[in-house]
């Protein structure tokens, strides 16, 4: 486990999922964290079980530029951010329309992407900072109803590249951590749209078996510690050896 003692750390999406794992994960391991969503109780219930001290919340919706903005403000100066806040609904391409494509790359790809902006202006971003970006490999493998969450994902992957290029003379990292399938409420709410066979199917999928949120955030703090400083705009995919077969 990354030593971050020390480090201040924003989570965003912090209170379910992949960004609660993070969360945990990275208090274990010393840092002091922000910890952001939209929803304020389920934010205290997050902060309640952490271990550490000097945690803090900031419920807010980062689709708006108002809470972006407050956010940026608010925070200390940060040695890293986690951005695991997202949104999936699987869609057939005839049902799709205006409002699910502006509301899916709204979580997914440009509040991520205009936080780090708010963050920079705000000069709330340490020389040497590491940003991680929840990703997804359903970016480079497609799945029928997918279109949305696919989309989003990639253009959040190609985005983080040229983010990671442009600050490298800040010594800010930018990579994104692109997961398989894994345990999350997320994934189960999905998975109950689906019958048992396309389930067994797809479980079989993986050669290591579907992951944990607790796998995915050990790759995310190895990024965040001084072990990965040099490395920067790279997708990294950790899904069990999905993408193997």
């Amino acid at each position: 486990m990354a030593d971050l003692a020390q480090k201040h750390l924003l989570i965003c999406g912090a209170s379910s999922g992949l960004g609660l794992a993070c969360a945990q994960a990275a208090a274990a391991a010393g840092a002091a964290l922000v910890l952001n969503g939209r929803d304020q109780a389920r934010l205290e219930q997050t902060l309640s079980g952490l271990p550490g001290e000097g945690h803090t919340v900031f419920a807010g919706d980062l689709t708006e530029a108002d809470a972006r903005r407050s956010l940026a403000d608010a925070v200390p100066t940060l040695d890293g951010v986690v951005f695991a806040a997202g949104l999936h609904r699987i869609k057939p391409a005839k049902f799709l329309d205006d409002a699910g494509w502006e509301e899916t790359f709204a979580v997914n790809h440009r509040a991520p992407c205009l936080l780090t902006t708010a963050l920079l202006k705000a000069k709330k971003l340490s020389a040497g900072a590491s940003l991680v970006y929840l990703g997804s490999i359903a970016a480079d493998v497609a799945t029928v109803g997918n279109a949305l969450y696919a989309g989003s994902k990639g253009a959040l992957v190609s985005s983080v590249r040229v983010l990671a290029l442009e600050l490298a003379r800040q010594r800010i990292r930018a990579n994104v951590v692109s997961p398989g399938q894994v345990k999350t409420a997320m994934t189960e709410a999905n998975a109950a749209q689906l019958s048992a066979d396309v389930l067994a199917r797809n479980e079989s999928l993986y050669p290591l078996g579907q992951g944990t949120p607790e796998q995915v955030a050990a790759t995310v703090l190895f990024l965040l510690g001084e072990g990965a400083s040099w490395i920067t705009g790279q997708n990294i995919v950790v899904d069990g050896g999905y993408t193997l077969t």
